[in-house]
């Protein structure tokens, strides 16, 4: 499916019972991200999520942890378009794709008002979990220089505007 058909099949909202991964979902859906649910027969990265030229597709047969979703958007939020519109599924090829990720999704889950175990659980992040969501939750600034760079976020120390200072967001996705 070409990503304008997912567009228009999105516009209707994708239903999930558990009510953090319909929260989630929803989000990405609103910052323009595409998503689609379906079979995925192939190895992925992380289990039940295939990212395909700039939409995530989810098999919920497979989806194990629903903060996964939230990681992989913004993997695709911090790309340029042109680069997003290109990726496919393992989308982090450097370090600082993945520190400008984790920062998004703690900026995400502080919006979305969702515990950050969810995105930082047990089982990712190479046993580090914790330490991320603790090093964010008392201030750590982990891969925000690229969020502000990106003109994503604001940089508290040239901050105008303190409602845009992360984890607030500025903007949810790189135009």
């Amino acid at each position: 499916m070409e990503i304008k058909d997912l567009k228009m099949a999105n516009r209707k909202k994708i239903n999930f019972e558990d009510k953090t991964t319909k929260k989630i979902v929803d989000f990405i859906l609103s910052i323009g991200i595409p998503v689609s649910i379906e079979k995925i027969e192939e190895d992925t990265f992380l289990p039940g999520i295939l990212i395909k030229n700039g939409a995530i597709y989810i098999d919920k047969e497979k989806l194990k942890y629903p903060g996964d979703l939230l990681h992989e958007a913004g993997h695709l939020a911090t790309l340029t378009p042109k680069k997003r519109a290109c990726v496919y599924n393992d989308v982090s090829k450097n370090s600082g794709d993945e520190l400008v990720t984790l920062a998004w999704s703690y900026a995400a889950v502080n919006y979305l008002n969702i515990d950050p175990k969810v995105v930082f659980h047990d089982d990712g992040y190479k046993g580090n979990a914790k330490w991320l969501a603790e090093h964010y939750i008392t201030g750590g600034e982990m891969g925000v220089p690229l969020l502000n760079w990106m003109g994503l976020s604001v940089d508290k120390n040239s901050a105008n505007d303190f409602d845009k200072v992360f984890p607030k967001m500025k903007k949810w996705i790189r135009e």
